[in-house]
């Protein structure tokens, strides 16, 4: 049996790539609450000169139905740390704020078997020793656009990609759509 994924978590990478090319509203196409983690939204929506923050904060403000921002211990932290003058990068605050979301997702999810969407594109969270439950489904950028467009959500994957590759964004080609285990079986989205 196939369970549907109830929930869509994406990266940064996913957020600045459909916000570079201003189509953030395909995340809503396949109608799943989205739950970004703080340390993350933050890092996409801080810098006023940057179209795509912006964009992403108008998304995130235009669907509080939908649109989920987890407060993480490493979000507060990093946010007491700015609060407290520290500027530049928080390297690796993004990463380990997720890894925390990933260990406390049953604080969201109706039932803990219930099968999760993590939606990346940085190459970087596969290669990172992530704890990744098995009712994980991960998918890149890339492989889901491949998926609206089979769905007949969108007219062309590929143009959306060349699109944001047109755009100077370095987005990672890589295809993947694993689907997570459940007792009960594979997951969809």
């Amino acid at each position: 049996m196939t369970r549907r994924v109830v929930l869509l978590v994406p990266d940064s990478g996913p957020l600045i790539s459909l916000a570079t090319i201003d189509r953030l509203e395909l995340l809503l196409e396949i109608n799943l609450p989205i739950y970004l983690v703080d340390q993350v939204a933050h890092e996409v929506t801080a810098r006023d000169d940057l179209p795509d923050a912006r964009r992403i904060r108008r998304f995130i403000h235009e669907h509080p139905d939908t649109v989920t921002v987890f407060s993480t211990a490493v979000g507060q932290a990093a946010a007491r740390r700015r609060s407290e003058g520290e500027t530049g990068r928080q390297k690796g605050q993004g990463e380990a704020a997720i890894a925390e979301f990933l260990a406390r997702m049953d604080e969201v999810l109706a039932s803990p078997d219930d099968p999760v969407l993590l939606l990346y594109e940085d190459s970087d969270i596969m290669k990172r020793r992530f704890v990744m439950p098995d009712n994980v489904h991960i998918l890149s950028t890339r492989a889901f656009l491949l998926g609206l467009e089979q769905r007949g959500r969108i007219p062309s994957a590929s143009a959306l990609w060349q699109a944001i590759n047109g755009q100077g964004r370095p987005s990672a080609d890589t295809v993947t759509d694993r689907p997570g285990r459940t007792p009960t079986g594979r997951s969809a989205w």
